[in-house]
């Protein structure tokens, strides 16, 4: 029963530290510019009309990740395409991209893009990627607004990639802090990580970064208390600085 027992938190800790990447082998919002008439007509193709703005938002920049690590492994996660600074990239976890070999981000019809990292924050766990533009994508601004954490009880939304089943839209409401994470009450899985996270008004408050492990008898992952990585520890200065050599070095 012991070894039993220490098997299982060993499992959990593995999918825990893997913080939510599907392997294929194994309150500074960032606010978007409003919609243009160009971009709208890419939501329509698979952000339906009935659903709020937000909500068709961020089914409309979600992408996905596909990694290689420098170990041979290789994993599926989420992320938010757009631009910043003159420059597109994708925002996501950086355990995502993390010691990678190679990252491509594909869009929900299929276009794919290969991408560099611009931005690792492992302690704040958010990357930034530099990719070129890609024509199946709503090219939109992000803007980096000052931090503030007075949003509990507020509503959000994500669009990912959990279990790989496709792209999923999903609701929740912030429900506090730890250290330098927020938590929302909410739902993700393996292949969430990295997605991107919006307040009603659209603001692109974090990623999804990890969710919770409890304990009863065993360990067990309770997928409803979902880890966010806020927006606002980016380092805006270093990440322009690095997006302008990555740009001029191609």
């Amino acid at each position: 029963m012991r070894r039993f027992y220490r098997a299982s938190i060993a499992l959990i800790m593995m999918l825990t530290i893997a913080a939510l990447v599907w392997p294929t082998a194994p309150q500074a919002p960032v606010h978007y510019q409003p919609e243009s008439t160009q971009t709208a007509d890419i939501y329509s193709d698979y952000a339906p009309t009935g659903m709020t703005a937000v909500a068709r938002r961020s089914r409309a920049t979600s992408v996905y990740i596909n990694v290689v690590k420098n170990n041979g492994s290789s994993g599926m996660a989420s992320g938010t395409y757009g631009t910043y600074g003159g420059y597109t990239v994708v925002i996501t976890a950086a355990h995502v991209v993390d010691d990678c070999s190679a990252i491509i981000i594909s869009s929900y019809n299929g276009e794919m893009e290969t991408a560099q990292v611009a931005y690792l924050d492992i302690e704040a766990d958010i990357a930034v990627l530099y990719v070129d533009p890609m024509r199946s994508m709503p090219q939109r601004r992000f803007d980096f607004l000052n931090a503030k954490r007075d949003m509990i009880g507020k509503s959000v939304v994500y669009s990912g990639n959990p279990n790989r089943i496709g792209l999923l839209t999903i609701y929740g409401s912030v429900a506090g802090y730890n250290y330098n994470r927020m938590i929302i009450h909410s739902y993700a899985w393996m292949g969430a990580s990295g997605s991107g996270v919006f307040d009603s008004r659209g603001g692109f408050i974090g990623v999804v970064s990890a969710i919770n492990i409890g304990q009863w008898l065993m360990p067990q992952l309770i997928e409803d208390v979902v880890y966010v990585a806020p927006i606002y520890y980016i380092n805006e200065g270093a990440l322009l600085g690095t997006l302008e050599v990555l740009h001029d070095a191609i």
